[in-house]
């Protein structure tokens, strides 16, 4: 195996870190301004620490759970001897999510260079949530922007799986969005149950 062809199978993992640096570094600029707004002590440390730590793992978190639920739905959906060619083995499930982990890693690159080349001085929250960033953007726009390029991450698994392994569109998008559906009705309703008791 030639070097290249080494690196190439790396590719993941550089596209996976990559984003979690990305997300880390957009953590740090996030707790700098939160200590220039409010002032610096203890608590606001351990929890900008708190924020550092998940920004960094959520990116890998997601990877493994896209990964794993794949290989599990896959499996679950075509059993036995039907899953031969279209449940992917462990190279291929990585580069089909490195492909898809490409909206994401784009979008923190371009958060993170919008915050990072901020050069306002805030006076306020308020200053803070109305300041317009490159093209005209701002914190809101930026949200929106990330639940597009989390979307574009299913969308293009499910691409994947259609091109590559035959799948239909319609059990494609089962296989990649229903482990996930689940996982945010559990949170949707914990957060309604958490509601009530308070």
């Amino acid at each position: 195996m030639s070097l290249f062809q080494k690196l190439e199978r790396l590719s993941w993992l550089f596209v996976v870190l990559s984003t979690s640096f990305f997300f880390l570094g957009i953590s740090r600029i996030a707790n700098a301004w939160q200590s220039e707004l409010f002032g610096s002590n203890r608590l606001l440390e351990i929890s900008g620490l708190t924020n550092d730590a998940t920004a960094f793992s959520l990116p890998l978190i997601f990877f493994v759970f896209l990964s794993l639920s794949l290989r599990w739905m896959l499996s679950l959906v075509y059993e036995g001897q039907a899953s031969e060619g279209i449940v992917p083995d462990r190279a291929e499930l990585r580069e089909m999510l490195a492909l898809a982990f490409l909206p994401m890693l784009l979008f923190s690159a371009f958060y993170y260079m919008n915050l990072l080349f901020c050069d306002a001085s805030f006076q306020s929250l308020q200053d803070l949530k109305k300041h317009s960033f490159f093209f005209g953007l701002g914190f809101d726009d930026f949200r929106r922007l990330g639940w597009v390029c989390r979307l574009a991450v299913y969308g293009i698994l499910v691409l994947l799986l259609h091109r590559r392994k035959g799948l239909a569109i319609g059990r494609a998008v089962l296989v990649t969005c229903l482990p996930s559906l689940i996982l945010f009705g559990f949170q949707q309703l914990f957060s309604l149950l958490l509601e009530r008791t308070v």
